[in-house]
């Protein structure tokens, strides 16, 4: 399932989601899948046990992105973030919808033990058994860097 390319996520309703195959042909949808599809498809591939994938353009992860390994483990210790967090990594930027892009992520994964990824330049993805823990991942990342980011910003007024 993925979000149809250009349209705003914010008011998509589910007909307009699109189905495809782990080939990415589509069956189901009258919409092109996103450009970032590639990615998607590429994870699944690399472990079987990914159910799902979430990838968004998370402000705050992106303001931090140079520093977000090291900041989210910061921040996690700092605040007593308990919550399942197997931790981050990165690729540098690749041109978003790009097989290299795609290719890059998939390698990152097969080398890592963490879920969640962030994308130079571009925004974060993460994987799940289920939609809600791929989301949840997201989530977790987001808020992690932006109280991250309010730290940085609070100890600095000083």
């Amino acid at each position: 399932m993925s979000t149809p390319a250009g349209m705003d996520k914010s008011s998509l309703t589910p007909k307009e989601l699109v189905i495809t195959d782990l080939g990415g042909q589509v069956l189901q949808g009258g919409y092109e899948p996103s450009s970032e599809l590639k990615v998607h498809l590429g994870l699944y591939a690399a472990d079987s046990e990914i159910g799902a994938v979430v990838h968004a353009h998370t402000p705050y992860t992106r303001v931090l992105e140079g520093r977000i390994s090291s900041w989210v483990t910061e921040v996690s210790r700092k605040f007593g973030v308990v919550e399942e967090w197997q931790g981050v990594t990165s690729v540098p930027y690749q041109k978003p919808g790009s097989q290299e892009l795609a290719d890059a992520i998939a390698e990152k994964f097969k080398k890592s033990s963490d879920h969640t990824l962030v994308m130079g330049g571009h925004g974060v993805v993460a994987v799940g058994i289920s939609l809600t823990q791929a989301w949840h991942r997201v989530e977790t990342i987001e808020r992690l860097a932006m109280m991250g980011y309010k730290w940085l910003v609070l100890n600095h007024l000083d």
